[in-house]
């Protein structure tokens, strides 16, 4: 610890000039948070239709909200009121709604990935209906709001003494309160219940992801080698090789989210393309050169070798189609929660891991110099982020949302022109 300090006071100032340029970042993220977040509780509410992706949607940006209402501001004042903090109700308060924002946040991202996982993997299986889902998301979250209740028990006003040079004085800080600053308790609460519950929340979310992409790339790789087979006027026999595909209109298999659908008016049939089939379909579409090579070895070749041919033969093909085919409502979907998952596992570990070593190591952030405190604080706080990126994800990814704001702004900004144009009087 510097020398110089004699009071209290003194070490708080020369905190707060340090702390500065992150309180200034978390009110930033407060503001523009609840900003954004509102607007998605508007904009889900009046402009989408009732599903289950909706109800999840308007579940996160609620919970969001509400962190950027109560959690950011009063970590702000904690910090702000570091060392001289009196006010034990705030931090009890602060510490309860941190712990309820993030657990509510990570089941409710945990059920969307399951409605995901769902929708890609189970199509013919029976879904959650949009009834059902709130329901179950509404539950959890009470759940979780009962388990927080210790946090806000065990945080509060935190005394201590501290020496600096001859002189001892007393400071005050946000942390274990002073009734259980040597109990066990927070640290057996923190360790064997919240960063448990968290993990395996998020190892789910990850495993989830997992099979859904492994599925997205398998149903991407089958859709590509039928598209090709059906410029071939005759279609191929049916085997038992490859994934089921419509007779009638295969191209409208799938559903309005972009996934493979159950339906009871089509006949499935499944296919696979055979060695004079592969043929006929590269005939029509790759060089001549390349056709004469691949029926030249035809009769030799197995059928893992064809579809290996048939790849490299229409590479460029499919790159231009990629470009040309825009991505479907779902798959935005999909990606959006995708890069919410990702954010949230790498910030949450953070914050986990930095705070399973405070919950552990007495008087931790005590030990710290003023500098090594702000930067422990910045990363500890870094979660903060889950709160804001939401809003602008949606305002990225999905365009009925951006053209929503779009078309409101230029109304508003049209209303305030017409009202500040100086008005024409009439013609005698």
């Amino acid at each position: 610890m510097p020398s110089g300090y004699l009071s209290a006071q003194d070490l708080h100032k020369a905190n707060l000039s340090r702390v500065a340029p992150c309180l200034v970042w978390m009110s930033i993220l407060a503001v523009v948070g609840l900003v954004g977040n509102l607007l998605v509780l508007i904009v889900f509410q009046i402009r989408y239709p009732k599903g289950n992706f909706r109800n999840f949607v308007l579940c996160l940006s609620a919970i969001d909200t509400l962190s950027c209402l109560i959690t950011i501001p009063g970590e702000v004042y904690i910090q702000y009121e570091w060392f001289v903090f009196e006010v034990s109700w705030i931090c009890s308060l602060k510490s309860y709604f941190n712990d309820f924002t993030v657990y509510s946040s990570a089941v409710t991202l945990l059920l969307i990935s399951v409605d995901r996982f769902f929708k890609t993997c189970k199509p013919f299986q029976k879904q959650f209906t949009p009834d059902l889902a709130l329901k179950i998301n509404i539950g959890a979250i009470c759940v979780f709001s009962l388990l927080a209740i210790p946090r806000g028990i065990f945080w509060g006003k935190h005394t201590y003494n501290l020496t600096e040079g001859n002189t001892t004085f007393s400071v005050s800080t946000c942390e274990k309160g002073d009734d259980f600053k040597n109990s066990t308790l927070p640290s057996y609460y923190t360790k064997g219940v919240y960063v448990p519950v968290n993990v395996i929340m998020m190892g789910a979310n990850v495993i989830l992801y997992c099979i859904i992409g492994r599925k997205i790339v398998s149903v991407n790789k089958q859709m590509i080698i039928y598209r090709l087979s059906r410029r071939n006027k005759k279609r191929p026999k049916p085997s038992q090789d490859t994934a089921e595909i419509s007779e009638h209109n295969p191209d409208t298999l799938a559903n309005s989210d972009g996934y493979p659908e159950a339906d009871n008016n089509r006949r499935v049939t499944t296919i696979t393309p055979t060695s004079s089939h592969v043929i006929r379909t590269v005939s029509g579409t790759s060089s001549s050169s390349d056709r004469c090579l691949l029926q030249a070895n035809s009769t030799n070749m197995s059928k893992e070798q064809l579809l290996k041919a048939l790849t490299k033969l229409t590479q460029s093909e499919l790159k231009v189609k990629k470009k040309k085919r825009p991505m479907t409502h779902s798959s935005r979907k999909t990606l959006t929660v995708f890069i919410m998952v990702l954010v949230y596992v790498i910030t949450t570990t953070v914050y986990l891991s930095l705070l399973s070593v405070i919950s552990g190591t007495d008087n931790f952030l005590q030990t710290l110099t003023i500098t090594e405190k702000t930067v422990s604080l910045f990363f500890f706080r870094l979660y903060f982020i889950n709160s804001v990126i939401n809003p602008i994800l949606y305002g990225v990814m999905d365009h009925r949302f951006s053209s929503f704001l779009k078309n409101s702004g230029r109304r508003i900004i049209s209303s305030f022109r017409v009202a500040a144009s100086p008005s024409i009087p009439d013609q005698p």
